[in-house]
């Protein structure tokens, strides 16, 4: 299956334990969406905040770290477009969510928050 709006680019997947430059899961294609005003408004109202919103296959390995209210030590990070030495732009996973189950759009939206990148980048 693939993300119901097509995808524009791709991502690296690494648990937190890995300490590797191999990804976890590798070349996912995603669908990346800028989010930051909805993110920082919701982070006024709750404790998680998100930057970016990214669409993915049902199939695709990835975790967040959610606790009640807080971002747990277990969350995931992605590199956009991939990791790359580094060079690419991370993220943290604040939260997982399938929508559209049981039709053609279902799918994973996961809710990212972007870290800092190595400027200059285009990659965000």
């Amino acid at each position: 299956m693939t993300v119901p709006m097509g995808g524009n680019t791709t991502c690296d997947i690494f648990r937190i334990t890995n300490s590797t430059t191999t990804p976890d899961v590798a070349g996912v294609s995603i669908y990346l969406a800028p989010r930051y005003s909805a993110g920082a408004t919701h982070a006024f109202q709750a404790p998680l905040g998100y930057s970016h919103v990214m669409h993915c296959d049902t199939g695709t390995d990835i975790r967040d770290g959610y606790s009640g209210g807080v971002i747990g030590a277990s969350a995931d990070n992605v590199w956009v477009p991939a990791y790359n030495g580094g060079k690419g732009t991370k993220f943290t996973v604040v939260f997982v969510e399938r929508v559209g189950r049981g039709t053609a759009l279902d799918h994973k939206r996961v809710y990212l928050q972007r870290l800092m990148p190595v400027w200059p980048s285009s990659d965000v």
